[in-house]
C-alpha cells in the first residue's frame, strides 16, 4: 500500500489507524477442563465484540482501520506445547511504535504476533530504534548507579529528593545507601515521602512507544531523569523544533494523561506542572474517589499468592481457582496490574472535538462535554485482564494535522 505515516497532533482528524487483534473463542477449544475453557473463550468472545464495536465507531468517522493477523490455531497450540506459555494477542499495537511527524519509529523490540507485519504492509518505511535505545538505556544508567540501591534493587529520584529534603536529610546518596535521620520527627517525615522518592523498578525502563509524541506545542518525551532522551532522539531523527521533557515515571505516559483538542488535557492530576507543560490547556482531572470507588466494588481475585490481589480480574471468576492457577502459570505475560490503572484516561481522539472513551467516571464525561468534545463511549469489559485501554489498543498512522 505504501501509505503516509503522518502526525504533528494527537487530536487532528484521524484517517488510518491500526486497532489491536485477540485471539477467538476456538483458539482455546484444545483445553479439556471446562473450568479453564469457558472463562477463556467467554473473555474471546467478548473482547472481540469490543473491538468489532470500535472497529464500527472507528470507520463510521471515516477511519481507515487496520487489523494485525493473528496466528493459526495450529500455532498458537503448538508454541503453548513448546513454551509452557501463551502467545501474547497482537493487541497492544502502540507499546514498541510512534509516529513523530511524517516518520514511524519502532522503539523496543515488539512480542506481539503480526503488529510489525501490519506496519510493514501498509508502509515499510519504518525507522528501527530498538537496540540503540537499549543501548543507551544501559550506557546512561550505568553511569548513575550511585542512585540504585543494588541489594534492595530500587532507583531512587535525586530531583525529587532536591525538591523535598529538608535541611536536617541525610544527603541523598547516603539516603540510597539505607542512611535515614535518628531525629524521630525527620524519619517520620523522610518515611511519608518515601514512595515520592522510589522509582517502581517495572516502570523504570527504556524510552517506550507510547513516551514520546507531538502536540502543536512541541515534541513531548517522558523518561526518567537519568536518561537525556531528549537529546537522543533529537539528535536521531533531526527534529529541531521545541521539546517538552516530562517525567511522569510511568512507563507509558498515555497511563497519565492524553492531550486533546481545544486545548484540553485529560489526566491525572496532580501529576506534572501542567501549567508549565502546556500553558493555556485545561486539564479535566480524573476523580480519584470515583475510580477507587469502582474498584473496590470489584470482587479480586484471592489466592494464596498476594502477588495476585488486585492484579488482575475476570468478573463470576474471583474463586475459580483452576482457571487463577492456569493464568498464573501460562499467561502470566497476559496481565499487568490492572487495578493502578486509570483507564478513564486512556482515550483516543478521532477529531479535535470526538474522543473515544470507557466512560466509567460521568464527570470526565460532563467537562470534556463543556469543554465542546464530544464523547463515544466504547464498552471494554476486560479491561481488567489484559490490562490496557481505549489509547493502548491503538496506533494511530495517519492523521490530518496542522502542518498539513
Amino acid at each position: 500500500m505504501n501509505q503516509r505515516y503522518h502526525k504533528y497532533t494527537p487530536y487532528e482528524k484521524l484517517k488510518t489507524v491500526v486497532l489491536g487483534n485477540f485471539y477467538t473463542a476456538d483458539y482455546f477449544d484444545f483445553i479439556d477442563n471446562p473450568l479453564i475453557r469457558n472463562p477463556l473463550q467467554q473473555i474471546a468472545t467478548e473482547v472481540n465484540e469490543d473491538l468489532d464495536y470500535y472497529v464500527h465507531v472507528l470507520e463510521s468517522h471515516g477511519c481507515c482501520v487496520l487489523r494485525p493477523e493473528l496466528p493459526s490455531i495450529t500455532d498458537f497450540v503448538s508454541y503453548y506445547q513448546q513454551h509452557h506459555e501463551f502467545m501474547l494477542p497482537p493487541l497492544q499495537p502502540r507499546n514498541h511504535f510512534s509516529v513523530v511527524g511524517d516518520t514511524l519509529y519502532q522503539i523496543n523490540k515488539e512480542n506481539q504476533w503480526g503488529i510489525l507485519e501490519c506496519l510493514q504492509s501498509y508502509n515499510n518505511n519504518i525507522v528501527d530504534l530498538t537496540d540503540r535505545n537499549r543501548e543507551f538505556f544501559y550506557k546512561s544508567t550505568e553511569a548513575k548507579k550511585s542512585c540504585y540501591n543494588s541489594e534492595l534493587g530500587k532507583w531512587y529520584r535525586h530531583a525529587k529528593y532536591i525538591e523535598l529534603a529538608g535541611p536536617d536529610w541525610p544527603d541523598f546518596y547516603e539516603y540510597v545507601q539505607g542512611k535515614r535521620s535518628t531525629l524521630k520527627h525527620i524519619a517520620q517525615e523522610m518515611k511519608s515521602f518515601e514512595l515520592d522518592l522510589e522509582y517502581e523498578t517495572k516502570e523504570f525502563d527504556e524510552l517506550q512507544g507510547p513516551n514520546i509524541f507531538l502536540t502543536e506545542l512541541g515534541l513531548v518525551v517522558d523518561c526518567n531523569e537519568y536518561c537525556d532522551y531528549k537529546t537522543w532522539f533529537c539528535d536521531l531523527s533531526g527534529y529541531q523544533g521545541p521539546v517538552i521533557n516530562i517525567n511522569t515515571t510511568a512507563c507509558h505516559t498515555d497511563g497519565c494523561f492524553i492531550v486533546l483538542g481545544n486545548q484540553t488535557i485529560v489526566g491525572i492530576d496532580p501529576l506534572i506542572d501542567y501549567d508549565k507543560c502546556f500553558p493555556g490547556y485545561s486539564v479535566v482531572g480524573i476523580s480519584n474517589s470515583h475510580y477507587m470507588d469502582y474498584v473496590n466494588r470489584l470482587s479480586p481475585i484471592k489466592h494464596d499468592d498476594d502477588s495476585i490481589w488486585h492484579r488482575w480480574q475476570v468478573q463470576g471468576q474471583e474463586s475459580n481457582f483452576q482457571f487463577i492457577n492456569f493464568v498464573e502459570k501460562y499467561m502470566r505475560e497476559w496481565t499487568g496490574f490492572a487495578y493502578e490503572t486509570a483507564f478513564d484516561v486512556n482515550v483516543l481522539a478521532i477529531d479535535e472535538t470526538n474522543v473515544c472513551v470507557i466512560g466509567s467516571d460521568p464527570a470526565i464525561i460532563k467537562q470534556l462535554n463543556n469543554r465542546g468534545i464530544n464523547c463515544i463511549t466504547i464498552p471494554w469489559r476486560h479491561r481488567f485482564f489484559v490490562d490496557c485501554g481505549l489509547h493502548c489498543l491503538t496506533l494511530d498512522l495517519d492523521r490530518d494535522s496542522l502542518n498539513s
